[in-house]
């Protein structure tokens, strides 16, 4: 069983690293315990772990030490959508003009029905936001990776790999 090491005196802060050490990622290498500490931002949490990383042949090798820098944003935050404005819905040419002004407009509408972009009321100008999913806000995630401390290990070239396996498994939601 996996044990955390929270190294926070204030009740408040220990309390958001509780939460954050429950979303921490454990197994598939990330095989010790998390220790989590802050420095002197209040926002800004560590995790601190080992990767247990494998040999061509399926046997340990070596344990890359690492540190995790969290930002924390709040809890059951929202914000607007920045990219329909909060209105939930985009305007069609807008989006042809910026993203694909080399399609056709019925080129463009195909495409947008492809990925699932429903029109509202069988408008051909305005479709759903798919960032926000029409609703015109966006929840904030709770931690923010920030960086990946590997605090001047040198990294194996098979091993190369890691920080971005640890940057799409320590992305919490």
């Amino acid at each position: 069983m996996y044990h955390t090491k929270i190294e926070i005196e204030n009740e408040d802060r220990k309390q958001i690293a509780e939460v954050l050490a429950e979303k921490l990622p454990h197994g598939s290498g990330i095989d010790g315990n998390w220790t989590i500490y802050q420095k002197s931002n209040p926002n800004v949490y560590y995790a601190s772990n080992f990767y247990h990383a494998m040999d061509e042949f399926g046997g340990y090798d070596r344990c890359y030490d690492f540190t995790l820098k969290y930002t924390f944003n709040g809890f059951d935050k929202v914000e607007p959508c920045n990219i329909c404005f909060s209105r939930g819905l985009r305007d069609i040419n807008t989006f042809w003009k910026t993203y694909h002004p080399n399609k056709t407009r019925t080129e463009l509408i195909d495409f947008l029905i492809e990925r699932g972009h429903g029109f509202i009321q069988e408008s051909d100008t305005d479709f759903v936001c798919s960032y926000c999913s029409g609703s015109g806000i966006l929840k904030v995630r709770e931690f923010n990776l920030d960086s990946i401390n590997f605090h001047g290990q040198y990294i194996k070239v098979q091993h190369d790999w890691l920080r971005d396996y640890l940057f799409d498994i320590c992305i919490l939601d």
